[in-house]
């Protein structure tokens, strides 16, 4: 199938997308020579969805500066906090939209702006969501960057597009566009304010192509359980998600916060709307170096084809025994009503560890149950896991794989989503890199395709100097 549709390209295409492998294989046994990370240096590498990188967001990450002190990339020391009181009062951190990783904002960010463009090709088992439909793809992508920092606040914008033209399905031309504002501001001594948006639209066969934007994990960061329901649906996906937080430091070992979160999903031609607005009010105690506890209430209102009110509370828990390893546990229960809540008592839980096992491989397990945030707009609560693993072979290779489940939950239906990947990152140079990855993903409980394949090669281009900074992908 995949000679098939590589045969139907254009002669041009084939040519770029063979080049491209070439400089790919050539590349990776160079870099199996290079020299290992030097003796007692610590790996900076974290979990994520592992999309196609871009150094975009290393080169604004301030936690490389502030820690290594120089552009030394994957072979600089890390300087983390022992004490979990400093790690839960850490500055907030937001996914990149190149998918390189994540961007902290509480620290200088080392460049004010970033711009990187690459060109990407590969093949997808189920073009537009239709089986047997395969096709070849070949397109561009970019991303760019802006920061603005004070003595009291930095905020940051950040925009990425994917354009893939498809050789198959009459040649659509089909565009994905993700945009993301993060601002950090500290009111006074005692209180900070968090504000974050992300929305993206486009064709949403592109999710399943176009670098994701990944979530923290605890020390790491991982795949959001989200992608795996990526390209379920024909036709153009509205996702924006919206969120602010003020936290307040009541003591040097307690704190509260306040929160709002809102989440909107719409499926234009399947005529799906799904809108989830949270509020939630945490209290949160350090008991020792390494136990933090907590308790909280919420209150979730769901709107569009599922609607339901929601409310309860419960109790939380942090342990950090080493800087290398961190587990957060959250649960209690909670109380709906509803013509479409299909529940009076549920509990809303999740969990996560997160390990930093040498100074090459990082890994992350995270699951939860909770009212549907729009992840699947037929279910109104779904229960999702996302694992991950990165391993860094020296300063230019590193390789991961992930794996994302949701179930949903609408009485009496159940849907199921999953997504595996596995991603090789390479640096060809100061100004160029290379990601190659495998896609699956296979869904039960739709009418759309129940499997679909994608393999994606790109190739990354900046005007400014990489170096080796670290990098930031698992999976994807």
């Amino acid at each position: 199938m995949i000679r098939a549709a590589f045969s139907r390209l254009k002669p041009v295409r084939r040519i770029g997308l063979l080049l491209s492998f070439l400089i790919l294989i050539q590349s990776m046994v160079r870099a199996q020579q290079a020299d290992p990370p030097p003796a007692g240096a610590e790996t900076a590498v974290k979990e994520s969805d592992g999309a196609p990188s871009g150094t975009a967001t290393q080169a604004l990450d301030s936690q490389n500066r502030q820690e290594c002190g120089s552009d030394t990339g994957i072979a600089c020391a890390l300087q983390e906090e022992n004490d979990i009181a400093q790690w839960l009062q850490r500055s907030p951190s937001v996914g990149a939209v190149d998918g390189s990783g994540l961007v902290e904002l509480g620290r200088d960010l080392r460049r004010k702006s970033w711009l990187e463009l690459g060109t990407i090709g590969g093949y997808d088992s189920a073009l537009l969501d239709q089986q047997g439909l395969s096709s070849g793809f070949f397109g561009g992508l970019g991303s760019v960057a802006q920061s603005f920092s004070s003595a009291r606040s930095e905020f940051l914008l950040q925009d990425a597009f994917t354009a893939i033209n498809y050789s198959g399905g009459g040649g659509a031309l089909e565009v994905l566009n993700t945009f993301s504002g993060a601002l950090n501001t500290r009111l006074n001594q005692t209180s900070t304010l968090e504000v974050n948006g992300l929305t993206s639209y486009g064709n949403d066969s592109l999710r399943a192509i176009a670098p994701a934007v990944q979530q923290p994990v605890g020390i790491t960061s991982g795949v959001p359980p989200g992608d795996a329901v990526f390209g379920l649906h024909t036709g153009d996906v509205l996702t924006a998600n919206a969120a602010v937080s003020l936290k307040h430091q009541s003591s040097e070992l307690s704190s509260w916060s306040y929160s709002a979160n809102n989440s909107y999903l719409r499926y234009f031609d399947d005529g799906l709307i799904q809108n989830t607005l949270t509020g939630e009010i945490d209290y949160e105690r350090t008991a020792s170096r390494s136990i933090a506890y907590g308790f909280y209430g919420i209150g979730v209102r769901q709107s569009g084809n599922i609607s339901c009110v929601s409310g309860g509370g419960g109790a939380s828990i942090s342990f950090r025994p080493t800087r290398n390893l961190q587990v957060d546990g959250k649960a209690g229960p909670v109380l709906g009503n509803g013509n479409t809540c299909g529940h009076a008592l549920q509990v809303i839980s999740s969990a996560s560890i997160s390990l930093r096992a040498t100074r090459q491989t990082t890994f992350f397990v995270s699951a939860d149950h909770q009212p549907n945030n729009g992840t699947l707009p037929q279910a109104i609560w779904t229960t999702s896991i996302s694992t991950g693993i990165q391993h860094a072979f020296n300063s230019r290779l590193q390789a991961g794989a992930g794996y994302a489940y949701t179930l949903g939950q609408a009485n009496p239906q159940e849907y199921t989503a999953q997504y595996f990947g596995a991603n090789i990152h390479l640096m060809l140079g100061r100004k160029f890199w290379e990601d190659a990855s495998v896609r699956h993903y296979s869904r039960t409980g739709f009418e759309a395709v129940p499997g679909e394949t994608v393999f994606v090669a790109t190739l990354w281009w900046s005007p400014w100097s990489t170096g080796e900074k670290r990098q930031n992908r698992s999976g994807r």
